[in-house]
């Protein structure tokens, strides 16, 4: 596992990274073999998983929405449903019924975040925190280098870095969406294995039974960086 030093004074991380190679994105940590993909996971009734956006990279609303759709095909086929709040860092002091935080960076706050980690890091997630990180420019970059829908390819690093906030530590698989290589197939949409989704169902479940991130964390999503 990555660890980074700031913004969350040393705490460990799960890391999405990209290699500037044809064909496949290469990610951090262990790998677990041997799983099925699951498409779909019928359950009793509906699981619901909250998620506030801070845009703070200014990324297109309509570009978003396209992306967070494509991250809720992904956990749609776990049987969970997804709903996203879309803020930026100027109206974030609102209250949010949610489970875990999202903030997409670019520019210096990109660059500042980088800098810590290696040049391929697309984003990364602090799973004590229940916050994701995307840095959208080196996602847009490789999207571009490949020649991958970004829409598609945002959304797949959105998907990934909350898998990260829902799963173990050291959750990458050999395939799906939590594998260390995404892939550049514009018309591939990688899925969860059906372990990976047993689990994220189980913690959706027990998220209903605890406490919901509200004004606790909202205090922080304006001045994440030093």
């Amino acid at each position: 596992m990555q660890v980074l030093g700031n913004p969350l004074h040393g705490r460990a991380r799960s890391v999405i990274t990209a290699a500037l190679i044809p064909g496949v994105f290469a990610l951090s940590t262990i790998a677990t073999a041997g799983e099925a993909l699951v498409q779909e996971a019928p359950v009793t009734s509906p699981l619901v998983l909250r998620l506030l956006v801070v845009n703070r990279a200014h990324v297109r609303p309509s570009m978003l929405q396209a992306s967070e759709e494509d991250a809720e095909a992904i956990y749609g086929a776990t049987g969970v449903q997804t709903r996203w709040a879309n803020v930026t860092a100027t109206d974030a002091s609102s209250d949010y019924a949610i489970d875990f935080i999202v903030i997409i960076v670019s520019g210096t706050e990109s660059r500042l975040m980088a800098a810590r980690q290696r040049d391929n890091v697309l984003g990364f997630a602090s799973r004590e925190s229940g916050i994701a990180w995307v840095l959208y420019d080196r996602v847009a970059d490789n999207a571009t280098i490949h020649g991958v829908p970004f829409r598609r390819f945002f959304g797949q690093v959105i998907a990934h870095e909350v898998g990260h906030l829902l799963l173990p530590a050291n959750s990458h698989s050999d395939h799906g969406i939590m594998q260390r290589g995404l892939s550049t197939r514009p018309s591939l949409r990688e899925y969860f294995t059906a372990a990976q989704a047993e689990m994220i169902r189980q913690h959706v479940a027990s998220l209903r039974c605890g406490q919901h991130i509200t004004c606790a964390l909202q205090p922080l999503v304006p001045s994440m960086l030093p």
